[in-house]
């Protein structure tokens, strides 16, 4: 009798544990666009003044994005203006579910306040060709791509965010949704203040 029974336990494990290795294989094939995210990278990026008091220092130019400290990102090489750096970097990652995020690029400044050279909103549906570009006429050009966006689903604001139109004016928003991008240069009121000080 007891050798039945074992035998029938057997016969089930047979048949249960592939099951479940498979489950557990469609699981993790799905779970990292969910869990982990898509990164965003920034392609290239040109500057179009320097924010120094002094034109023939370098600036020190980062990218960062509001609340998320791991995304600053120090872009070293970009030194001259009117000229195109290719970058290539991961700078920001927008995970499953998650809202639009503000970035911008900055110039450091040890006395004031780090200048600006642009602050808009990153959304996954900014990328549903798979790159965007924001434009800032008086600042800069940075160009983004993010294959994996397209697997991400839109957050609630970002169908009203600025950045889901690739053609963007000087402050970096269409011009019927600007008001939405109000909150997003006000969170970066310090610095917009710095910047205007130091001219």
């Amino acid at each position: 009798m007891t050798t039945m029974v074992v035998g029938g336990f057997r016969s089930k494990l047979r048949i249960i544990v592939p099951l479940l290795l498979w489950c557990t294989s469609i699981l993790l094939t799905c779970a990292p666009a969910a869990v982990i995210g898509a990164n965003v990278t920034l392609e290239s990026i040109q500057i179009f003044q320097n924010h120094e008091e002094f034109e023939s220092s370098e600036p020190s130019v980062y990218f960062e994005c509001e609340f998320d400290q791991e995304s600053k990102t120090d872009l070293t090489e970009v030194k001259k203006i009117n000229f195109t750096y290719s970058i290539m970097r991961p700078v920001v990652q927008l995970s499953y579910g998650s809202e639009c995020k503000s970035c911008g690029v900055y110039e450091k400044d040890i006395a004031n306040p780090d200048d600006v050279f642009g602050v808009w909103k990153i959304c996954a549906s900014s990328f549903s060709a798979g790159n965007f570009s924001y434009t800032n006429e008086t600042e800069l050009i940075a160009t983004f791509s993010c294959p994996d966006c397209n697997t991400l689903p839109q957050s609630e604001d970002s169908s009203n965010s600025p950045s889901a139109t690739p053609s963007t004016n000087s402050t970096g928003c269409a011009a019927e949704a600007c008001a939405a991008e109000i909150g997003a240069v006000g969170a970066a009121a310090t610095r917009t203040t710095g910047a205007a000080a130091t001219g």
